[in-house]
């Protein structure tokens, strides 16, 4: 994946996330891409598949996941290449640097298909408390606490069955009273067929340099996914999210502007990667200069999320509107609109030095001088 796309993407996954925490999270959790032991290069994608779907199973109201997408970009920021697993020291670094408070690391081997047995895959998983750099100690039904890795065996074809159980087990080494039993965890690790599950890591993990088989496998993900979905009568129901969502980013990253909005625009309404889809396509729309789309797409993310970042960016985009267009009350209108926004924006977030800067020229172009002075000294203050 490409620098510019993953630190650019550190912005939209707070502010997803921050929009959708609901519930108070007693830990943080971190999940490495997983080791493997079997001296097979070409089942290195099952690693990632592991960091991939636990970071997204892991997600219940008492939890906070660092996303897969950011500790790619902590990997980055640090100097840590994202093509080989750091040691245990690296990684409690990266843990610490993400403000986790639990860190997932596990290896595994695959066993190859011999006559009629199946391909199969055992599994070795251990949680670890960051801030101690030991195991994470499980209570015992006669009050002993012990320490124990997680060991998981199965055909190689359950892959995505496993990853169900292992995020049931990891949470519940954390807490037995888990208000979800492990089928229902199964089942969310099932949701994408394993063919196209299979299709999207190995396009996550296709150099930037070969781009004809990264979309190659991107595109059949999404094939794969549509024809197992052939029953669904929704047609947003036949769309993997987040193989749209990777194309879209995919052709941003090589300029060709309309397939990108042709995929982020595919990302399904109730998918939890859509504001990040959208963002992008407005972020698209500002660049040609497309004000009008550029607010049309980005203001309900708004008013749903709520969030500095969003009102920043929008008072932006109708400051320059307003710059760009000749007639007067209309230009006014929008220096007012961008007013508001970034109004919202500097007082959720007075000390963020961008917002509260954007927000004083806004009130310089209204000739509003004695405002301006009161917004730019902080900013002064903060940033001589």
């Amino acid at each position: 994946m490409r620098k510019s796309y993953l630190t650019g993407l550190l912005f939209i996954i707070f502010l997803i996330s921050g929009a959708q925490a609901q519930t108070v999270a007693t830990d943080t959790i971190m999940v490495l891409p997983f080791e493997n032991a079997s001296n097979k290069p070409e089942f290195n994608w099952v690693g990632e598949s592991f960091a991939d779907s636990l970071s997204n199973l892991l997600k219940v109201q008492t939890m906070n996941v660092v996303a897969n997408e950011e500790r790619k970009v902590i990997q980055l920021r640090l100097n840590v290449p994202l093509t080989t697993l750091p040691s245990l020291a690296t990684s409690l670094k990266l843990a610490r640097e993400a403000k986790a408070t639990l860190l997932v690391a596990g290896r595994y081997n695959i066993i190859p298909a011999q006559g009629e047995i199946a391909a199969s895959i055992s599994v070795t998983t251990k949680v670890i408390r960051v801030s101690e750099g030991r195991f994470v100690n499980e209570e015992l039904p006669d009050g002993r606490r012990i320490t124990r890795d997680i060991n998981l065996l199965d055909a190689l074809a359950n892959l995505q069955t496993i990853q169900g159980q292992l995020a049931y087990q990891v949470l519940l080494q954390r807490n037995k009273n888990l208000e979800f039993s492990q089928k229902h965890f199964v089942d969310l690790s099932n949701k994408v067929p394993s063919k196209a599950f299979e299709a999207y890591i190995k396009g996550l993990l296709t150099p930037d340099s070969d781009v004809k088989t990264r979309e190659g496998f991107y595109k059949n993900a999404l094939r794969l996914f549509a024809e197992a979905k052939t029953s669904e009568t929704d047609a947003a129901a036949k769309i993997y999210g987040d193989v749209a969502l990777e194309l879209g980013h995919f052709y941003l990253n090589q300029k060709q502007n309309q397939n990108a909005i042709e995929y982020f625009s595919k990302v399904p309404g109730n998918d939890s990667h859509y504001p990040e889809a959208a963002f992008y396509i407005g972020l698209i729309y500002w660049q040609q200069n497309n004000y009008e789309q550029a607010l049309a797409v980005l203001s309900p993310l708004a008013d749903d999320l709520r969030l500095n970042s969003v009102y920043n960016t929008l008072g932006a985009i109708a400051v320059q509107a307003s710059r760009a267009e000749k007639d007067k009350t209309k230009a006014s209108g929008r220096l007012t609109q961008g007013l508001e926004f970034l109004r919202k924006a500097s007082e959720s977030a007075p000390e963020e030095i961008e917002s509260r800067f954007n927000y004083s020229v806004a009130l310089f172009l209204t000739n509003n001088f004695n405002e301006t002075i009161e917004q730019i000294r902080p900013v002064l203050a903060l940033n001589p």
